[in-house]
């Protein structure tokens, strides 16, 4: 009877413990964001937004110095190009820019400690793209529903009706930056 209990106890903690780590197609939980907004003062967004497709990029970084920050500094480059930028109302750039460029939105997200905020928020900030530094927030770790483990980088594609679509983690590649191209296209070319 003992080990029956035993085992019972031993799968629900286990069907627990992993029913809260993010996968293609669940909903990406709401979580609302602090950032500091162009004109300096502090504003507040909730990802994922309705009838948008974004990618979340998502660090727990444990300081300035952590290595979740230096895997989002290899990431950033190429993330920057996913999107069109807008400038003076002309669109330019983007993965698809000679097909008509793709509009979604890119937010760096670092769940952190109160203390370490400003720094990892500054760090962040050196490589965004100018008309990207308004989609960098923090929110307190302690309080986040994102299973992402400390000094580690979590890539969500998250489409407009709030579904994950892609999920990647970890050192950039090829490999893993193609996977979020071929999924952009084929959500582009499902919206037509």
């Amino acid at each position: 009877m003992n080990k029956h209990l035993l085992l019972l106890f031993t799968c629900t903690l286990l069907t627990f413990a992993t029913a809260t780590a993010q996968k293609v197609n669940d909903i990406f939980p709401q979580t609302t964001i602090t950032y500091n907004a162009l004109d300096g003062k502090e504003a507040r967004v909730t990802l994922p937004r309705d009838g948008r497709v974004c990618l979340i990029v998502v660090s727990r970084p444990s300081g300035k110095d952590s290595p979740a920050l230096n895997l989002l500094q290899n990431w950033q480059p190429f993330l920057n190009n996913l999107f069109m930028k807008r400038e003076k109302e002309q669109i330019l750039g983007g993965v698809f820019e000679d097909e008509g460029a793709y509009d979604g939105e890119i937010y760096y997200v670092a769940l952190v400690p109160g203390a370490a905020e400003n720094s990892v928020l500054e760090k962040i900030k050196e490589n965004a793209r100018p008309e990207d530094k308004e989609h960098i927030g923090v929110y307190p770790v302690g309080q986040s529903r994102l299973d992402v483990g400390k000094d580690e980088l979590v890539i969500y594609l998250v489409h407009q009706k709030g579904t994950i679509v892609y999920k990647t983690s970890g050192e950039y590649s090829q490999q893993k930056y193609q996977g979020i191209e071929g999924k952009l296209q084929e959500i582009r070319d499902n919206t037509r």
